[in-house]
């Protein structure tokens, strides 16, 4: 069966969106984690969830990145 490369080309247009996104949120959770550590001095003055939610999205944001590179890598070698 023929490859179809308009649909590859659209997949890997799609890829490089959710890239662009799961950046911006990892962007976002790590200016949030360093806003929170440089604004206390005391840490028990420090809101363990809100610190929690942020390095979670943070990690969410790494391996939802490091998958989507894997697949731009698999979807491009179609391509070749």
């Amino acid at each position: 069966m023929p490859i179809d490369r308009e649909a590859l080309e659209k997949l890997l247009a799609d890829l490089r969106g959710e890239r662009e996104e799961a950046e911006a949120v990892g962007s976002r959770a790590a200016e949030r984690l360093v806003r929170l550590a440089a604004g206390h001095a005391d840490l028990s003055d420090v809101d363990a969830a809100i610190v929690r939610s942020a390095a979670e999205d943070f990690a969410t944001a790494v391996e939802k990145l490091k998958l989507l590179k894997e697949w731009t890598r698999r979807v491009r070698g179609l391509l070749t």
